[in-house]
């Protein structure tokens, strides 16, 4: 927790002294300070995208300092030219927005990298309650596996995912309290231990890198097998958690050949959730066994 006070602190105290450095009088003369009005709205732009999650920034800092730095220098050569960049105080002033601008871009960084690790800490000692799934990403080699035997035998392979949007589950006092965040996550989660126990042994279910969505891995079922599968588990986690699920299907190999091929061609194909799900299953569903 130290290191979060004293990051964002520092944050704080730069961006303070960033938009306030003109008005800095050193020793009662004039403040020559003068920073272009772009280089403001850049710095500021940079520090508040590194808050959401962006592919520019789920990389080291080294990435979102590159882009930032490569537009400050066409917007710098090409738009606000109107004066020389190199030539007396102006590299002065040169030197300093692109201090400010990496420093700044730097500690929002690691601010979001304290905040993302302190919600895992949370998640994980939390909101876990022993239900261990892994994400997509984890689980890349035992997917690799199965694409690598449906592709060898030539038999078909499902990937389901289910987006999951809470609406009255019950949870906890402590849990009622924490950010919206982890309430989803912990619905998400609670989603997956529901939909992995109506699954056969053969499918697995794993957390995908989307916050409200899980993945469904269903080896020799084809889209039509898929679908009975969901609209068996649909009525079930609906009664149960009171949650509305939409899904996707996408086969193996007519869909995709990799894994996120097939992924995206489900989310692709997304069908609306069924507004009447959640009141319960129907009076029959179609038994596992009979896929």
């Amino acid at each position: 927790m130290q290191i979060v006070r004293v990051v964002t602190l520092l944050l704080i105290i730069m961006l303070a002294l960033f938009f306030n450095i003109e008005r800095l009088n050193w020793r009662d003369t004039d403040n020559a300070v003068n920073l272009q009005t772009f280089t403001y709205v850049l710095t500021l732009a940079a520090v508040v995208t590194t808050f959401f999650k962006t592919p520019l920034n789920r990389s080291t800092v080294a990435i979102p300092l590159l882009f930032w730095f490569t537009l400050y220098f066409l917007l710098k050569l090409f738009v606000f030219h109107d004066r020389p960049i190199s030539e007396g105080f102006n590299a002065y002033l040169l030197i300093t927005e692109v201090t400010f601008l990496a420093v700044l871009i730097t500690l929002s960084h690691w601010v979001v990298r304290c905040i993302e690790a302190m919600e895992k800490v949370v998640w994980d000692t939390s909101l876990a309650n022993g239900l261990n799934f892994q994400t997509v990403d984890g689980a890349r080699n035992i997917i690799h596996t199965e694409l690598t035997r449906s592709r060898h035998y030539k038999r078909l392979l499902s990937v389901i995912t289910v987006d999951v949007e809470p609406t009255t589950i019950e949870l906890d006092r402590f849990i009622q309290e924490m950010q919206s965040a982890f309430v989803k996550r912990y619905a998400v989660t609670k989603v997956a231990q529901e939909i992995r126990a109506q699954l056969r042994e053969t499918d697995q279910v794993f957390l995908s890198e989307k916050p409200n969505q899980v993945v469904i891995i269903c080896p020799e079922t084809s889209r039509i097998e898929s679908e009975v599968i969901f609209d068996r588990i649909q009525p079930l986690v609906g009664a149960n958690l009171g949650v509305s699920l939409s899904y996707g299907v996408a086969t193996f190999p007519d869909d995709g050949i990799t894994i996120n091929g097939l992924l995206t061609a489900a989310d692709q194909n997304v069908q609306p959730a069924d507004p009447e799900a959640s009141n319960g299953p129907p009076s029959y569903m179609p038994k596992m066994s009979n896929l």
